[in-house]
């Protein structure tokens, strides 16, 4: 079974050439919400904002003993260090906060990979939701600030 597009994808994927419309202002503001959400992510995890999983104790005794940070999303502070925010050019600009797809943990993991591994969970790691919460605060705190106001300027400049 494969997966079925629905709704208005093609306004989604004219988004990019959009963008290239919307006022310096605008631009300005994009770049900072993409520096924002960077900087809630690294804040939730610093802070272990969220009720997590407590870390299983064989995996817990193994960061002590190896001296690595007892928090979770954190080992040697390679994850943190791989989160960016930076503008993206294609047809037009966007901007990106998250991480790189080339980036590596010191395991050789892409980042990604575990991203995707701390988020939802494996067999033997329960999740510990970090992107998905940020997302719902930062677009609360953005939403009334300006997010509609830059899809209508971009829609319309854009058309």
């Amino acid at each position: 079974m494969g997966l079925k597009r629905t709704g208005r994808w093609n306004d989604a994927m004219r988004l990019p050439l959009m963008l290239k419309n919307i006022s310096d202002a605008t631009q300005k503001e994009l770049r900072a919400a993409a520096r924002e959400y960077r900087d809630m992510v690294i804040d939730a995890i610093e802070n272990q904002k969220y009720d997590w999983e407590r870390l299983s104790d064989s995996w817990a005794s193994y960061k002590a003993v190896s001296g690595l940070d007892p928090r979770a999303w954190v080992a040697q502070g390679d994850f943190i260090e791989a989160l960016k925010a930076s503008e993206v050019r294609r047809a037009g600009k966007s901007y990106y906060a998250g991480l790189y797809v080339d980036s590596k943990h010191y395991s050789g993991l892409a980042m990604a990979q575990l991203a995707i591994f701390l988020e939802y969970g494996t067999v033997t790691i329960p999740p510990r939701p970090l992107f998905r919460p940020v997302a719902f605060e930062w677009e609360e705190k953005f939403r009334k600030n300006f997010v509609a106001r830059v899809w209508k300027e971009a829609w319309i400049r854009g058309s």
